[in-house]
């Protein structure tokens, strides 16, 4: 009797196995390689496909799911990209691929990162560190800690974040990732910068120069540390400097350098200070212009205050309002993608939207006879699931509340926010 109950769960569990091996249909393939080639309307068309005529196999849809994720995201369409993320991650954690979980949790975070979330983000970096260092990924592990330090740095945490940045760095050192080690390297400085601790930032910076001479990522890391050497001297209170080595880095950039759009803000901070306001405002119009593509909200709030500040600004209520009006469009795309994600994360987390996903994808057709041997299994469990379902229905009750705790913050800052917007305009009115 024994022997015959083990043979029927051994076929129970041979009829309920799937496939989860990395998919390698010729589809796939070729839409990967079209993301590669940065041709992402053609690959998202592909990889479109696979997923309206896929199987039930798990590991197809999780790594679709995933690679369109990419897609939507190189092509800011952060909301679709979030979503196709969650499904992606709802599969590989039922397929324990620690791997790509922690990369679809690593691009969760970077989609909140983007939406100037930062609290949200780090988070997301967090969960793929913690699976990083159990699986003991060395490079998925440097790109998670580089991406916490980020968090860490955009919020103040600076101590944290070289923390990150320290263990990253020694990891890229250790097999000898050029690029890695020249970007965290960039990243200390930075943030010793933000902590005024000038001097280290200076020497940072050129430290990354004469480690970045005659390698293929030469003119990116030379304008990167331009960039942060200017600002650390416009902050030192040597302008002359700061225009110097500002000047020098835009001539290591092109326009698709995300960090461009910074320089003109410092650049502009710099000609503002030396009273030459003409220039200034060029600086910050150019800077406004480059955000429009890839909004940073800082920047943008940034390159607001400074044009703000500029006489010709200062003394003309049109030209306020108008600038006021051009970076409230340019923000509100943002803030609503913001806003909507971060209501759609909390119903996840509140409503047990992942477990739904995961007993979606883990659905079957079953024989008749397998069901038969289920219910027989199910009806020695009724006893554990009665205290599970109780278990979760407590929790589900405190999540609520702490819902309700969340909103009525929501609310009370949305009002606050409200009473500043009528002030700034009875003060313009006046």
């Amino acid at each position: 009797m024994q022997n015959l109950t083990i043979a029927i769960l051994s076929i129970l569990l041979l009829s309920c196995a799937e496939d989860t091996s990395y998919p390698k249909s010729k589809d796939y393939d070729l839409s990967l390689s079209l993301y590669r080639a940065k041709k992402y309307e053609e690959a998202k068309e592909i990889v479109t496909h696979i997923l309206a005529t896929a199987s039930s196999n798990r590991s197809e849809l999780a790594h679709a799911n995933l690679l369109l994720a990419y897609v939507n995201y190189k092509q800011d369409s952060l909301e679709q990209a979030y979503h196709n993320c969650k499904t992606a991650n709802s599969y590989f954690l039922v397929l324990k691929d620690d791997f790509y979980s922690s990369k679809s949790y690593h691009r969760l975070g970077q989609i909140f990162y983007d939406l100037g979330s930062y609290t949200k983000a780090l988070g997301y970096f967090e969960l793929a560190l913690s699976i990083s260092k159990a699986s003991n990924n060395q490079k998925q592990l440097i790109n998670d800690l580089h991406a916490a330090g980020k968090s860490n740095k955009r919020l103040g945490h600076f101590e944290m974040a070289l923390r990150n940045f320290f263990e990253a760095r020694a990891m890229a050192q250790q097999i000898q990732d050029l690029n890695k080690f020249l970007n965290i390297q960039l990243e200390i400085g930075i943030v010793q910068r933000m902590a005024d601790n000038h001097q280290l930032a200076i020497d940072h910076c050129w430290q990354v120069m004469n480690s970045a001479t005659g390698t293929p990522y030469e003119n990116l890391f030379k304008g990167k540390a331009y960039n942060n050497l200017g600002y650390a001297y416009f902050e030192l209170g040597d302008y002359q400097k700061a225009e110097q080595y500002l000047t020098q880095s835009l001539n290591y950039t092109d326009r698709g350098d995300t960090f461009v759009a910074a320089t003109y803000n410092n650049l502009g901070s710099v000609y503002n200070k030396l009273g030459n306001h003409t220039k200034a405002s060029a600086c910050f119009q150019k800077s406004v212009e480059l955000n429009q593509h890839k909004v940073d909200m800082e920047e943008l709030i940034f390159t607001f205050n400074s044009i703000r500040s500029l006489p010709e600004v200062k003394s003309n209520n049109d030209s306020l309002i108008y600038y006021m009006d051009l970076f409230a469009a340019i923000a509100a795309p943002i803030i609503a993608s913001k806003e909507s994600l971060e209501t759609k994360d909390l119903r996840y987390r509140l409503e047990g939207l992942e477990l739904a996903e995961n007993e979606k994808a883990s659905r079957e057709t079953i024989p008749l006879w397998v069901l038969v041997c289920t219910i027989a299994v199910l009806l020695l469990s009724v006893l554990f699931l009665y205290f599970r379902v109780r278990f979760q229905l407590n929790r589900r009750s405190s999540d609520m509340r702490k819902f309700d705790e969340y909103m009525k913050i929501k609310q009370k800052e949305n009002a606050e926010w409200m009473k500043k917007i009528k002030k700034d305009q009875d003060m313009l009115l006046s």
